[in-house]
């Protein structure tokens, strides 16, 4: 049996959140889709800190799908809480957003995206994009039989061009 990935979607929109996961569903990919609502709730998750600590429940995520405009804490501000930990720099964080700023843009980026994605707006759209994410980021990925901590020598650099499926 494939181990399913597992994708942290930090978004605050539930319809956008059931969109993702009806895209993902009809894709037919194996995964587990966690979501959060927010930035704190997003680094909590990602440092196992509470009420995520059990790893067996929350598991760290193979991919992290995040959009920019939340409450309480926003993708950028994420963004910037773990641009410089170690432990997170094989995790690739893709800016899912409405935001089309060219300076928003370029600063995620800057901070550490992998890539920025403009939402969607129809379903088959939404499919094609969830099959480009899957492909570039989660295809032929085995995970690691140790730690998810460990620095992952095949991470994927930096991508400048903003994309729109």
């Amino acid at each position: 049996m494939i181990p399913s990935h597992v994708i942290l979607a930090v978004e605050d929109n539930d319809d956008d959140f059931v969109l993702l996961r009806c895209a993902l569903e009809s894709a037919g990919f194996p995964h587990k889709l966690v979501g959060v609502a927010n930035g704190v709730d997003a680094i909590n998750y990602l440092y196992a800190n509470e009420p995520f600590t059990n790893r067996s429940a929350y598991p760290f995520p193979d991919l992290v799908l995040m959009d920019l405009q939340m409450p309480v804490m926003d993708g950028i501000a994420v963004l910037a809480a773990v641009k410089d930990r170690i432990e997170f720099r094989s995790l690739p964080i893709v800016v899912l957003s409405s935001v089309e700023d060219p300076a928003t843009i370029h600063k995620v980026l800057k901070l550490g995206a992998k890539d920025f994605l403009i939402k969607p707006v129809t379903m088959e759209d939404r499919v094609k994009m969830v099959c480009r994410l899957y492909s570039r980021w989660l295809k032929g990925n085995e995970k690691p039989a140790l730690s998810r901590r460990n620095f992952n020598s095949w991470a994927v650099p930096l991508q400048a061009q903003k994309k729109s499926w």
